[in-house]
């Protein structure tokens, strides 16, 4: 079954960005997201869950950037987390750490193409 929509999420701490290592492969740096659950009732509902469970933090403010169609035919929606609260810690999902933004343009990153337009849509703001 496809997925309904997706998202993605840049977070930021000064100068640098929430990322995680998928599947704990140093070198496939991405940001944090994912696909929507059956129990998501909307976009906002699957970036609060996605990013609580792979980061542990919890977002209390956000706006989106943009959105796309994904590679499963879904809609994706990038959005920048203006405001959250906790320790972004590791999961199941991958290493979470602190980045610097030119680390998302890595082509071993699977999604660097969407990483790199998302970082210089933000420093546009």
């Amino acid at each position: 079954m496809k997925p309904r929509h997706s998202i993605v999420a840049v977070i930021t701490r000064g100068e640098q960005i929430l990322a995680v290592a998928r599947h704990f492969q140093p070198h496939d740096i991405n940001l944090p997201g994912g696909h929507a659950d059956a129990e998501d009732t909307s976009p906002t509902d699957t970036l609060t869950r996605k990013i609580h469970e792979e980061t542990g933090i919890l977002i209390l403010g956000q706006h989106l950037m943009e959105s796309w169609r994904g590679e499963y035919d879904q809609t994706v929606y990038a959005y920048f987390v203006s405001e959250w609260r906790g320790r972004p810690h590791s999961s199941a999902a991958g290493k979470v750490f602190w980045a610097r933004p030119q680390s998302f343009r890595d082509p071993a990153c699977t999604f660097a193409d969407d990483n790199a337009r998302l970082l210089k849509k933000l420093m546009r703001v």
